[in-house]
């Protein structure tokens, strides 16, 4: 059973399993995705856990607008306040953007760091903005955070190595110049009522997708409040594998690390467009993903993003990676190896 908190604005579920093994887990949604999305998931390592928690986005339940250095910043300040002598190690699990936030928040690529590359933001390429990168010094990236220090393993669903696969730079521009009004009619259109004609075949027990009826426009379940920001903010963003191409040799050195101090699993599906479901494409994106000797990739035959068509069609855009069983037996072999 997981009962709902709140920390400071950071809304949370826990679910206590009174296991006393000194080990907890955290899980961080993908983006759109709540927090209940993940129960199915995370209740089969129930026994493998003294705690499991699940934390919403910011703009989703917890405060702050939405972006990966928040919560990266959020995921500090929960570890600071839920550990405890008790707990020797944490495990971090995370879906797609989630998952990414994860891997970053070893590096303490926060809210600081992104400001400080405003200035590289929204350009088309993001290999004209590597070769610019402003000094970071000061934003405390590539520093070490006490509350990594108990990280042991990560779990990553599904990150994706350039956030260019999720929201095209090219694409965005244009958004940009539409009004809000237009920008929710197209993301209606192309993913919230598809979600919703799902709805129609069978619904979640723990989430059930709506259409949001604030007249803001919205990403799933994510409530966009100014769509120019966020699409400077997702067509400009510089994820920690793109970041390692065009920082200093000491700190890449450093980045890399504090990353191989952790064990790392990554799962994936063949026919997941953030991994591009092509032989050449998906190669790449191995290769960008696996930036250290620590990190195991395995790849899921006919799955990704999408929802799984040999179990019910939830609503939720997570189902396939997160209730798959051969998912789920990967993971507790890698939490108990």
């Amino acid at each position: 059973m997981f009962k709902q908190g709140i920390l400071n604005g950071i809304s949370y579920a826990v679910s206590e399993t009174g296991l006393n093994c000194g080990r907890i887990l955290i899980f961080l949604p993908g983006i759109g995705a709540f927090k209940e999305s993940y129960i199915e998931h995370v209740s089969a390592f129930s026994d493998l856990y003294s705690a499991i928690y699940l934390v919403d986005l910011p703009g989703q339940g917890s405060v702050g607008e939405w972006q990966i250095g928040i919560m990266i910043e959020q995921l500090a300040e929960l570890i600071r306040s839920f550990d405890s002598p008790e707990i020797d190690t944490i495990d971090l699990a995370g879906h797609s953007a989630g998952a990414l936030a994860a891997i970053t928040f070893l590096t303490n690529y926060n809210s600081r760091t992104e400001e400080k590359l405003a200035e590289s933001i929204h350009v088309i390429e993001a290999e004209e903005a590597l070769k610019n990168l402003p000094s970071l010094a000061g934003t405390g990236f590539a520093t070490s955070l006490p509350e990594v220090k108990k990280v042991r393993k990560l779990l990553l669903y599904a990150p994706p190595d350039s956030f260019d696969i999720v929201f095209d730079r090219i694409y965005s521009t244009g958004l940009s110049a539409r009004s809000e009004k237009a920008f929710r009619r197209i993301l209606n259109s192309a993913v919230n009522r598809p979600m919703l004609f799902l709805r129609l075949f069978r619904s979640s027990r723990y989430f059930r997708f709506r259409l949001n009826r604030s007249g803001k426009p919205s990403y799933f379940k994510l409530v966009i409040n100014d769509h120019r920001r966020f699409l400077k903010y997702t067509s400009g963003y510089l994820t920690i594998f793109e970041i390692l191409r065009g920082v200093s040799p000491a700190e890449r050195e450093s980045i890399l690390d504090m990353i191989a101090e952790k064990e790392i699993l990554v799962q994936c599906g063949t026919n997941d467009w953030i991994v591009k479901p092509y032989l050449r494409l998906r190669r790449s994106y191995q290769d960008n993903i696996r930036i250290s000797g620590n990190i195991k990739i395995v790849m899921h035959r006919h799955l990704g993003h999408m929802l799984n068509r040999r179990r019910r069609p939830d609503i939720n855009m997570n189902l396939q990676m997160v209730t798959n069983p051969d998912v789920i037996a990967e993971s507790r072999v890698f939490i108990t190896g």
